[in-house]
C-alpha cells in the first residue's frame, strides 16, 4: 500500500516523510509514565492496523490526520473504511496540539499531539500541559 509508519518507545526524533508528519505520543498515566509514540502521516488516509500490525492502541478503521499548527488544532478523522482507503463519510474529532489530553481508553490513555513539519514551514514541539478530558476514542480501542 506504500505506508510507511514507526512506533518508538519516548520519541526523541522526528521521522522524515517527506510529507508533513504528526507525532502522537501516548502514556499510561498523565502523559508521563510508560509512553509509547508515533510517527504519522498529515494529509494522507492511511490504516493503523497496516502500520503498526497487532498493536492495541489503534482500532480497525481508517484515519486521515490535518494540522493546523497555526491554530494549535489537529483534525483527526476516523472512517469505518480499512485498509488506508478513507471511504464513506468519516467522523472528524478536532484535537489541541502540545497538551496532555484524554481519555482515550485502554492501554495508554493520555497523549499528545504534535506537528513535526507543516505546510507553512517550522513544527510545533512545546510540551507539557494539564490532561483535559475530550470525548470519542480517536480510533483507538477502548
Amino acid at each position: 500500500t506504500g505506508q510507511a509508519g514507526r512506533m518508538r518507545d519516548n520519541a526523541t526524533r522526528p521521522l522524515v516523510w517527506g510529507r508533513p508528519a504528526l507525532n502522537m505520543t501516548v502514556c499510561r498515566s498523565s502523559c508521563s509514565v510508560d509512553c509509547k509514540s508515533y510517527d504519522l502521516p498529515l494529509g494522507v488516509c492511511y490504516s493503523p492496523p497496516l502500520l503498526f500490525p497487532g498493536d492495541p492502541q489503534w482500532g480497525a478503521g481508517d484515519v486521515l490526520d490535518q494540522c493546523d499548527a497555526a491554530a494549535g488544532i489537529l483534525t483527526r478523522t476516523l472512517y469505518s473504511s480499512s485498509g488506508g482507503t478513507c471511504r464513506g463519510g468519516g467522523s472528524p474529532v478536532q484535537v489541541p496540539l502540545d497538551v496532555c489530553v484524554g481519555p482515550f481508553g485502554p492501554p495508554r490513555p493520555s497523549g499528545s499531539f504534535q506537528c513535526l513539519d507543516t505546510p507553512g514551514g517550522g513544527a510545533t514541539r512545546a510540551g507539557g500541559g494539564v490532561a483535559r478530558p475530550l470525548g470519542g476514542g480517536f480510533g483507538y480501542r477502548g
